[in-house]
């Protein structure tokens, strides 16, 4: 019910937490938005976006196993959910399974080809894997889609700047 605490504290974690602690700030600061109010104040969450919080607080406690199949009845029931798809792929690539990863991310970001969350999932796999043609070209494809999206354009110009192409992330930018 302190639905303005919680929002207030999601957005101080997001300015100044670790990186893990803002990824997960930001997967259950945009649940919170997603969600309804009613009139007693209660939030109700979409049931898929319920349970995908639920898994990542197992996976924060350790409890993996379960995770992975409460994370695989999900999928199995909503097989085309994107963000479903990159929570099972998360957690297989987690679990240093890099093959069941992309064979998971392959068919959503076909179909969700221009998604952040999707696109960097499947940048973790081909990052570990030394296929960063493929990432760059993700990133170009997006931004062509997209010229006008800012955390596109930052994302593809800090990718140039890693991989020591500065001047062309200098320039993109």
């Amino acid at each position: 019910g302190e639905l303005n605490d919680a929002k207030l504290m999601f957005e101080r974690l997001l300015r100044h937490g670790s990186a893990a602690d803002v990824r997960q700030a930001r997967s259950f600061y945009q649940a919170q938005e997603s969600g309804e109010v009613d009139a007693t104040g209660r939030l109700t969450l979409d049931p898929v976006v319920e349970r995908t919080l639920v898994v990542l607080d197992m996976l924060r406690h350790g409890e993996e196993e379960e995770a992975l199949k409460e994370a695989l009845r999900l999928a199995e029931e909503n097989p085309k959910d994107p963000t479903v798809s990159n929570l099972v792929a998360g957690i297989y690539i987690s679990r240093g399974d890099l093959k069941t990863a992309r064979e998971i991310m392959e068919p959503a970001i076909a179909e969700h080809p221009h998604q952040l969350a999707l696109m960097r999932t499947m940048d973790r796999i081909d990052v570990t894997e030394g296929n960063f043609e493929a990432v760059e070209a993700r990133s170009r494809a997006a931004m062509e889609a997209n010229p006008e999206d800012e955390q596109i354009i930052l994302r593809l110009a800090q990718f140039l700047a890693q991989r020591g192409r500065r001047d062309e992330a200098i320039d993109l930018l």
